[in-house]
């Protein structure tokens, strides 16, 4: 493998400090995953001698910055690259070798190239390859000791158990499942009469499945209510560090939908969140989460 083709991860960054809570995290990633890290800053070109020596400065900062937080130089590598930013980090992700994006939701500032509010969120939507979105506000997450994993029972879900139990076990953390469940599903809310003994089916059920799917050592939450909502209490009662959960999408062209539960829980937890998006050669399902 060439070192262009090198397993590695993608970190935009814009030169704020707010991006910079980006770092830490891929940081351990790199711990678990064995993976490089590659810097990225997006803007538009000034000319050859210009762009010459931004790449310059971009490279020194971000080097800096890796080091700073214990990221081996001969592990990473800083690339200056032409055009709007959202866009940038895409092209760059479907590159051979790129297995991830890390970034923080709200950097401003800096470089001229902005990754921040609709620009993140452009990222996280177009991305074929998984997306840590790091809070871009308050101080950045130096370790991980409890991880949450989001389950509804499919097996589009439970393609984030995988990374999910690869985290915990390297980095020697809790890893706990989560199923929420609606004692009264939307469909039924129209009908005048529901039987009082559905709710408990429901929930018996979803205490089976988890049994059925954790490990020992695994702690296993049942949540009633919405999906979204349910994840978010979870992950805040718990303290979680990180949450990981599957996207189930509706692809279209290279660009895929993160479905409602996805979007919800993206925008109200204010934690690290890893979304696993579709399998490539899996057809994208229709489905509300």
């Amino acid at each position: 493998m060439t070192d262009e083709n090198r397993e590695r991860i993608l970190v935009p960054l814009d030169g704020s400090k707010n991006a910079e809570n980006a770092i830490p995290m891929a940081g351990l990633m790199v711990n678990v995953f064995g993976w490089d890290i590659e810097f990225v800053q997006a803007q538009e070109s000034s000319g050859e001698t210009e762009d010459a020596t931004r790449a310059e400065v971009f490279q020194t900062y971000a080097m800096a910055r890796g080091a700073k937080a214990g990221i081996p130089a001969e592990r990473s590598r800083a690339t200056l690259r032409t055009g709007a930013a959202a866009s940038t980090v895409l092209d760059a992700a479907d590159e051979p070798g790129v297995r991830g994006i890390v970034l923080a939701s709200h950097g401003r500032g800096g470089f001229r190239a902005a990754i921040f509010g609709s620009v993140a969120d452009r990222i996280i939507r177009g991305a074929t390859v998984p997306v840590l979105v790091v809070p871009g506000v308050g101080g950045p997450t130096m370790e991980i000791s409890q991880v949450l994993v989001s389950l509804d029972g499919s097996d589009v879900a439970e393609r984030a158990l995988g990374p999910a139990r690869q985290i915990a076990k390297t980095l020697g953390a809790k890893l706990a499942l989560v199923r929420a469940y609606q004692a009264v599903p939307p469909a039924a809310a129209a009908y005048p009469y529901l039987p009082p003994d559905v709710p408990q089916q429901m929930g018996e059920a979803a205490a089976a499945y988890l049994k059925a799917t954790a490990q020992p050592g695994e702690h296993s939450a049942i949540v009633q209510g919405d999906a979204a909502s349910g994840i978010v209490a979870a992950a805040n009662d718990l303290d979680a560090d990180l949450v990981v959960m599957s996207s189930h999408g509706k692809g279209f062209s290279r660009r895929f939908l993160v479905g409602s539960t996805t979007d919800r829980v993206m925008h109200e937890l204010h934690r690290p969140l890893l979304i696993i998006p579709p399998a490539r050669e899996e057809p994208a399902q229709d489905s509300p989460a």
